[in-house]
C-alpha cells in the first residue's frame, strides 16, 4: 500500500514517480509502468523527500537513508530517537 509519493518531470514527455510503500520498498513508476528497480529500506517509511539527486527516506527503525535516483545507497544515519517526520530545508549560500 503506497504511503508516500514523489513525482518528477512532465506528464506528456517523461515523468517518474517514486512510491514508498508499507512493505519497506520504494518502487519507480515510469511511463505508466512499474520499473523493475526497487529500493529496499528494511523498515516501514516515516517520510520521503528528494534532495538534489538523492531520495532521502526516514524509517521506523530510527534511520535516515539516502539513495541515488537509480537506487544505489548513498549513506545511512542511525538516530537515537524515533523519527516523527522529515522535510527538506533549502540553505542559500552567500
Amino acid at each position: 500500500m503506497p504511503v508516500f509519493l514523489h513525482c518528477d518531470g512532465q506528464f506528456d514527455v517523461d515523468y517518474k514517480c517514486y512510491v514508498a510503500c508499507r512493505n519497506g520498498c520504494v518502487y519507480l513508476v515510469s511511463k505508466g509502468q512499474v520499473d523493475e528497480m526497487k529500493i529496499q529500506i528494511e523498515s516501514k517509511p516515516v517520510g520521503m523527500v528528494r534532495i538534489d539527486r538523492n531520495l532521502v527516506i526516514a524509517g521506523m527503525d530510527n534511520t535516515i537513508k539516502a539513495f541515488t535516483l537509480k537506487g544505489k545507497k548513498s549513506y545511512a544515519v542511525q538516530l537515537p530517537e524515533q523519527i516523527v517526520s522529515i522535510s527538506s530545508m533549502p540553505v542559500l549560500k552567500g
